[in-house]
């Protein structure tokens, strides 16, 4: 079926039922949505007891495809040769197209969603790869919620029969759908599910015994519906045992796609149903989900919104980032457009306690001039426990490994996803800030609900009220401020403030949403209303930085013309997980009179964005105290942490004599004063920053900025994670900087500044796109000596950022 224009999509958007614009909402980001990025495929609503959709599918070439599912992202395509999952479009909020290639059962996927306030319509189809080989898929669709859902049969017949009606190719109303399903929920009201063939779809069912396609069945009661394809899998084994009792193990089994099956039974007030069906080739099905009596959509509804969307999105892309009006070829518009969608479409909610220890404290975290940090002490017994439920609706690093929220990550998603959709990226902020507890804590990593836990190893469930991590939140927030600006003085893009065109007001009709809200920029009144809301727990947890991250100056005796001085807690012989960069080289010897230089500069731009709200929301005393903890920072840069002998930045640790001593590593430490903007632009220690960046025996590389030099003797040793290692984010920040203002503002670097941004930038936009065209993936970093992506895949959080890099927000 052709795509329809611009004109003849707002004509099939006039004829839909008027029930479609209404319905639900949850604030400014959509109710429904894919917020289950820990799945190859997964919706469900931003409640916090949503009813769950999820798919799975395996081989039916033989009877070993059941044992090896397609269901976590990740699991079951974890061959090099596979280059699997990628969202190619996904606006955010109500649209989007998911692609995989199953290189093992042969079969390309494509999954297509569109949003309505009080439901949604997928389409999922599927095509041979090598089409001279054979392409058998069994699709399984879960549907579980927290009560009862009852299954509607065209008659008892059907069901006594073992099996489902099929529908008339081409056909998809109610009245012809293959299945049904209908519940109660207490913040939806009714709702019910229906699947059907897609439009002109010619499915041919994998049994070569079957005359005609028929959807297999299976449902239970559970409190574990999010696990959905754990408890099916036991269902399939339960009809092969079942069988093999039957038969014998002599027996001649039948094909796989006959004797995988669902056992076509549903216990006694189920609220978890299966739906399963065999397919041979190319096949394409359609789920339509409504509430509230909303009238659903049907297979010429999606086909439409579909299209009309992805026109609205092409159209948002180039406003956005402006990629063709730059010279991109079109290769590289389709990677940046990717790495949009897949952290857009990385985007999840999760619901439920987490597991926190509030009296387990290491003797080295909290002394005060205790001296060198005894390892071997023993250490209180740990009392972890479960929290209170809660709700975070957050970006994702990595659906693969990290299906989670990372603090340290979040603000440069945020940095990423403002820039697409303002009061999106704002949601999520308000969402973490909600964590915030009341001594000003919020943990590091949100593991929250058994679902997510299931993903992480036990010993990193616990979290520990003692340990920071780098506050990037204040990135989003600070991005946001100057986005405000911009809109205030009518110098932002008009999409920014809320310009849409046809194929936009299309979709926000069929979507229920009005485009990409923009109302926190737009409206002055709103945005204050939002800054104040939101400030008094920043405000707490920026002092429970200030108060439980000190460091010690008096008691070794340094000099300084302030106070300002901070350590992480969380130090072990050879790791500061807290900062972030774990294995980066410090002090041989922990010492709990450490300072640590790039916490002292995280403070520092902490205070700074603290004092720009205060400004905005009128709070003018806060404004001078955080002015001068700012001024306090930036002088003690100077005092603490900065080395004649070695022209570095360094941190600070204390020797057997106790005496202060530099622990100077030239590396992504040393830069922390630059890559944060602290310095000024006439500063005498611009030169030597940059001779560090540019020397290629150090940090300079083809490829990017390294972590470490190559000169250090801990160059690519031990974990080798922060040792030498190019990542995204550090080298995103030295654009930021270099950009905005080294590069900007006069002082005697800004000609070499300008230099060094634009080689650095293209150096980052070439490398990740040569790997990504070689390997099918973004990587979590690269490597220092040949580029070459490593560690997770595909790492569609932080490492997206090249898309911004293209496009020079910052």
């Amino acid at each position: 079926m052709p795509h329809p224009t611009p004109l003849a999509a707002l004509l099939l958007l006039l004829l839909l039922p008027l029930a479609l614009l209404g319905g639900v909402r949850a604030g400014p980001a959509a109710l429904w949505g894919t917020y289950r990025p820990n799945l190859y495929f997964g919706l469900r609503a931003r409640l916090p007891h949503s009813p769950l959709f999820s798919v799975a599918w395996h081989g039916l070439t033989d009877f070993g495809g059941h044992q090896r599912p397609r269901f976590d992202a990740g699991s079951g395509l974890g061959t090099d040769e596979e280059r699997v999952f990628a969202w190619r479009w996904h606006d955010g909020r109500a649209a989007g197209e998911q692609v995989m290639r199953d290189v093992v059962n042969n079969a390309a996927l494509r999954f297509q969603w569109l949003g309505q306030p009080a439901g949604w319509g997928v389409r999922i189809s599927a095509e041979p790869i090598d089409t001279s080989k054979p392409s058998l898929l069994a699709l399984y669709l879960h549907f579980a919620a927290p009560q009862a859902i009852e299954t509607v049969f065209d008659s008892d017949d059907a069901y006594d029969a073992g099996g489902l009606p099929a529908a008339p190719a081409g056909s998809d109303t109610a009245a012809e759908a293959l299945l049904r399903a209908t519940s109660e929920h207490a913040e939806i009201g009714e709702w019910s599910v229906r699947v059907a063939e897609s439009p002109q779809a010619k499915n041919v069912p994998a049994d070569p015994e079957e005359e005609e396609p028929v959807w297999g069945f299976w449902g239970t009661k559970t409190d574990q519906g999010w696990n959905a394809h754990e408890l099916v899998g036991r269902a399939l084994t339960d009809s092969v045992r079942a069988w093999l009792a039957e038969n014998g193990k002599g027996g001649t089994p039948p094909p796989p796609a006959s004797l995988l099956v669902l056992p076509n039974e549903i216990a006694a007030g189920a609220n978890l149903l299966a739906f399963s069906r065999g397919f041979k080739g190319a096949f394409s099905v359609d789920i339509f989900f409504s509430s509230n009596g909303s009238q659903p959509l049907d297979g010429a509804a999606l086909t439409a919104g579909l299209a009309a969307s992805r026109e609205a999105y092409d159209e948002r892309l180039e406003r956005t980032l402006g990629l063709r009006a730059k010279g991109f070829s079109d290769k590289l518009v389709a990677f940046a457009s990717e790495l949009t969608s897949s952290l857009l479409g990385g985007i999840g909610y999760f619901y439920g306690s987490s597991i926190v220890d509030r009296s387990f404290r290491h003797a080295y975290d909290t002394g005060s001039g205790g001296g060198k940090m005894d390892f071997d002490e023993e250490d209180p017994q740990p009392d972890p426990r479960l929290t209170e439920e809660r709700g975070l609706l957050t970006a994702t690093p990595c659906r693969d490994t990290f299906p989670r929220g990372f603090y340290w990550d979040e603000g440069f998603h945020l940095a990423q996803i403002g820039t697409w959709d303002n009061d999106l990226s704002l949601d999520i902020l308000d969402s973490w800030i909600d964590l915030i507890d009341d001594d000003g804590w919020v943990a590091r990593e949100q593991i929250l609900g058994e679902e997510a836990r299931k993903r992480v190893p036990q010993e990193f469930q616990t979290q520990y009220p003692l340990y920071a991590n780098p506050p990037t939140l204040i990135m989003g927030l600070t991005m946001y401020i100057d986005r405000l600006n911009a809109a205030q003085d009518g110098t932002a893009p008009e999409m920014d403030i809320g310009g849409a065109a046809s194929g936009q007001q299309v979709f926000g009709a069929l979507a229920g949403i009005e485009g990409h809200a923009s109302e926190l920029l737009r409206d002055a009144d709103a945005a204050r209303d939002f800054l104040k809301r939101i400030y008094s727990r920043l405000r707490t947890h920026y002092l429970w930085f200030r108060r439980t991250q000190a460091g010690e100056i008096d008691q070794w005796d340094r000099a300084a013309r302030s106070n300002e001085a901070y350590r992480w807690r969380g130090r072990s012989k050879t790791h500061v997980l807290t900062s972030g960069m774990d294995d980066y080289p410090r002090a041989p010897v922990p010492h709990s009179g450490e300072l640590h230089l790039d916490l002292l500069s995280w403070i520092g731009s902490f205070a700074d964005a603290m004092r720009r709200i205060a400004e905005a929301t009128g709070e003018e005393a806060h404004a001078a105290e955080y002015a001068e903890h700012y001024k306090g920072v930036v002088q003690n840069l100077e005092d603490l942490h900065w080395s004649d002998d070695e022209q570095m930045y360094c941190d600070a640790s204390v020797d057997e004599f106790d005496q202060t001593f530099h622990v100077c590593h030239k590396g992504y430490m040393s830069l922390f004063p630059f890559l944060l903007g602290l310095l000024e632009p006439d500063s005498e220690r611009l030169a030597a920053i940059f001779d560090l960046v540019q020397d290629p025996q150090h940090l300079w590389s083809d490829f990017g900025v390294r972590s470490l030099s190559m000169q250090d003797p801990n160059f690519g040793q031990g974990e080798d994670y922060w040792r030498g290692a190019i990542w995204m984010p550090m080298n995103y920040l030295a654009l930021q900087a270099l950009h905005k203002k080294y590069a900007r503002e006069h002082g005697p670097q800004q000609e070499r500044a300008q230099q060094l941004y634009s080689q650095l930038r293209d150096n980052l936009i070439n490398n990740t796109f040569k790997e990504y065209e070689r390997t099918g993936y973004v990587w979590e970093q690269y490597n220092a000596r040949t580029g070459h992506g490593q560690r997770n895949k595909p790492f569609t959080g932080w490492t997206s950022l090249v898309a911004l890099i293209m496009a020079e927000k910052y």
